[in-house]
C-alpha cells in the first residue's frame, strides 16, 4: 500500500525530540546528545518589548521596541530511571556523579553485623570499600538471613544509609536503615554479597547544556549554554511519579542539522515510577517513618540563578548560578506525635524518599538535615486525621541534598 501524502497541515508532536550534551565551554555543542523523554516543552525565547510614552498631536502611540531577548523555559516528563540524572539531577546540583560502585565479595570478606540496635558492613579486605562516603544509600544484595518482608526478600538485603565512614580504617561502615530491627549478623559465601552505589550532592562545579529541540528532519531550535535553574519531583497516590526543570539558557537558535557529533543517542526506555510497587517508602534518620505517606513534593532551586546581559547583543554573556536551596512537602496520615515532635521541638533530621521502577534499579533523595513545620488536617467527616509537612532543607558538611542511585543486581 502506498503512503498519503500531504495530509499534514502542522507538524506533530509526537515527531519532537528533545536531546541534550554536556558543554565543556558554555554556548557551545559538544559530543553525541542524549534524547530524554518528556510529557511537553515550554522551552522558546521570549522578547521584552515596551513602548515609549510620546506626546503626539496624532493620538498615535509609537511602534514598540525590543529592550531584551531571554530564552528557556520548563521541560515537564514523567519519572523513568537513568533518563533525568544529567540534564536534571546533575544540572541542578551542579555536580558530576560519582562513580558507579559494584562491590563484589570474594571468599566470603563481606560482614554485615547487627550488635546491640546497631549495624555495621566490614570486610576483611583493607579497601574494600573505597568510593563510599557518608551519608550515602547503598543496596544490599545476595544476602540469605533476616526475616521475610513483605516483597518477599530478607532484611539483610535492601537499602542502607552510611552514617559513618571512618577514614582509616577503610574497610568499616556503620549502616543504619529500615531494616535495622529485622537484620541479622550473616558473611554470605564466596562472591554472593554484592554492595550497589553511585551518588551525587550539590557543589559548585557549574555544569551547562546544550539543549536541542528538534520539530522535523530539518527543523531544529537549540538552547545552548542551559542551567538548570529548578527542578522538581512530585509523587503520589492516583498518579505517576512527575517532574519538571526549569532551564535558562544564553539564546534560542534555529538549525537545519542537529548540533550531535554523531546520532542522538535514544532515549532509555524503561516504565514509569508508579506510587504503588515503586514507592519504596519515606524514611526519617534511615528509619521507617511509621506512617502512611499520601503524598510528597521535592524542589531543588538555583535560587536568583538568571542569564546576564550587555546592550549590543540579543545572546547572554554569562550565567549567575545562584545559590542552591532544597525545600518540599509531604502530606502523611496523622496517629501518633512520633514524627509530629519534631515540628514541635524543632528539631532537624536526614529525611529520605526511596523510589524503584518495575526491574528494582532504585534512587534516594535525601535532605540531610531537613526541618519540618507543619499541622494537623482535620476534614470531613469519616475523613482520616493527616498531617501536611514542609520541608526545610539546610547545609551539613556533607551537603544539603544527595540523590543515590542503586542498580537492582
Amino acid at each position: 500500500m502506498v503512503a498519503t501524502t500531504g495530509y499534514k497541515a502542522a507538524l506533530e508532536t509526537n515527531g519532537t525530540q528533545i536531546s541534550y550534551g554536556i558543554e565543556a565551554a558554555w554556548g557551545t555543542a559538544a559530543g553525541q546528545f542524549q534524547a530524554i523523554r518528556t510529557v511537553s516543552s515550554t522551552l522558546a525565547g521570549a522578547r521584552t518589548t515596551q513602548r515609549p510614552s510620546e506626546i503626539t498631536s496624532t493620538r498615535e502611540a509609537a511602534q514598540e521596541v525590543t529592550t531584551q531577548i531571554t530564552a528557556g523555559g520548563t521541560i515537564n516528563y514523567a519519572f523513568s530511571s537513568t533518563t533525568f540524572d544529567d540534564i536534571v539531577f546533575a544540572n541542578v546540583l551542579q555536580n558530576e556523579w560519582g562513580s558507579t560502585l559494584a562491590i563484589t565479595g570474594s571468599s566470603g570478606d563481606i560482614t554485615l553485623t547487627i550488635s546491640s540496635g546497631m549495624a555495621t558492613l566490614s570486610s576483611s579486605t583493607p579497601g574494600k570499600f573505597v568510593g563510599l562516603i557518608n551519608k550515602q544509600w547503598i543496596r544490599l544484595l545476595g544476602f540469605s538471613l533476616g526475616a521475610t518482608l513483605s516483597d518477599g526478600t530478607v532484611a539483610n538485603n535492601g537499602w542502607w544509609f552510611i552514617e559513618n565512614r571512618g577514614s582509616s580504617p577503610d574497610n568499616i561502615l556503620s549502616l543504619i536503615g529500615p531494616n535495622l530491627a529485622s537484620a541479622v549478623t550473616e558473611t554470605p559465601t564466596g562472591s554472593a554479597a554484592k554492595v550497589r552505589a553511585c551518588t551525587i550532592k550539590n557543589a559548585s562545579v557549574c555544569r551547562t547544556f546544550f539543549v536541542e529541540q528538534k520539530l522535523d528532519t530539518a527543523l531544529f531550535l537549540q538552547y545552548p549554554g542551559s542551567y538548570a535553574a529548578r527542578a522538581t519531583l512530585t509523587g503520589g497516590l492516583g498518579a505517576f511519579t512527575t517532574g519538571t526543570v526549569d532551564l535558562v539558557a544564553k539564546t534560542e537558535q534555529k538549525a537545519t542539522a542537529t548540533s550531535s557529533t554523531g546520532a542522538v543517542l535514544a532515549s532509555p526506555t524503561g516504565r514509569v515510577i508508579d506510587p504503588v510497587g515503586g514507592f519504596v517508602g519515606a524514611f526519617w534518620n534511615g528509619g521507617v517513618l511509621g506512617t502512611c505517606v499520601e503524598n510528597f513534593a521535592i524542589t531543588m532551586e538555583n535560587t536568583g540563578a538568571a542569564s546576564e546581559f550587555c546592550m549590543g547583543d540579543t545572546a547572554a554573556h554569562g550565567i549567575l548560578t545562584g545559590t542552591f536551596t532544597a525545600s518540599g512537602t509531604m502530606r502523611c496520615y496523622f496517629n501518633d506525635f512520633t514524627l509530629f515532635d519534631n515540628v514541635l521541638t524543632e528539631t532537624t533530621g536526614e529525611l529520605s524518599f526511596i523510589l524503584r521502577d518495575s526491574t528494582g534499579y532504585s534512587y534516594a533523595f535525601t535532605f540531610l538535615d531537613a526541618r519540618l513545620n507543619g499541622r494537623i488536617v482535620i476534614g470531613g467527616p469519616g475523613q482520616p486525621v493527616s498531617a501536611e509537612y514542609t520541608i526545610s532543607g539546610g547545609p551539613t558538611t556533607a551537603g544539603t541534598f544527595v540523590i543515590d542511585r542503586m542498580a537492582a543486581s
